[in-house]
């Protein structure tokens, strides 16, 4: 079941609004507290940390109720 709440609208102001917000000092902390390479993440919005865990190397799998919100991170970034 998805989140009815989370709609493409809510999602993208969520996305805005968090953009500003630093995540490098959160992963900073959190990669090396997935010395096996993995990290669970509940309720990964926009994945705004997961990604760049992702991108360190750190396998994360999610949990999610919005596809809306998955949405977002999993579109390829345009030049």
């Amino acid at each position: 079941m998805t989140s009815q709440l989370w709609d493409e609208h809510a999602a993208h102001g969520y996305d805005e609004s968090t953009a500003a917000m630093p995540t490098g000092a959160a992963v900073d902390f959190l990669a090396p507290l997935a010395p096996n390479g993995r990290a669970l993440e509940f309720a990964i919005g926009t994945g705004r940390v997961a990604v760049p865990l992702s991108d360190r190397g750190i396998e994360a799998p999610f949990t999610a109720d919005s596809r809306a919100h998955i949405s977002i991170w999993q579109k390829p970034e345009t030049p």
